[in-house]
This record gives structure tokens, sequence and C-alpha cells, in this order.
């Protein structure tokens, strides 16, 4: 949680942490899906919980297409 307000301190928005998850998640994400999703469920962080959504299911569709490649 100190990270996270020194993040708002600094940007004012939690709405661009929001955005910098959702593209982050997949990247760091596949093969580790079940991991990170199990982190992220439990962050409680107000204003990130679209961006962690958002995260997950691309991370889901990138490793299916991983996977079948």
């Amino acid at each position: 949680m100190v990270n996270y307000k020194r993040f708002i301190e600094a940007y004012g928005d939690p709405g661009v942490l929001s955005r910098v998850i959702t593209y982050s998640i997949p990247l760091i994400g596949i093969g580790q899906e079940g991991e990170v999703e199990g982190f992220l469920r439990g962050l409680s962080i107000p204003g990130i919980e679209m961006g962690i959504k958002a995260g997950l299911e691309l991370m889901r569709t990138y490793s299916r297409l991983f996977h079948n490649i």
C-alpha cells in the first residue's frame, strides 16, 4: 500500500495505474496464470478493479493463444 500511495501522490489518478495494470498483467502472467490471478484477486486497492479485470481477461486470452500455437 505504501507504493500505491506514492503512485497516487505522483499521478493523482488511480485510472493511470489501472491502465498500466491492464497491459502489464498479460506480459508477466503467461505461464503463471494461477499465481498471478490469486495475487491480484487478493489486492484491495481502490480504483484499479477494472484494470485487474481487463488484465486478467487479456492474460487468459493470450495464454490460450500461446498454448494453441
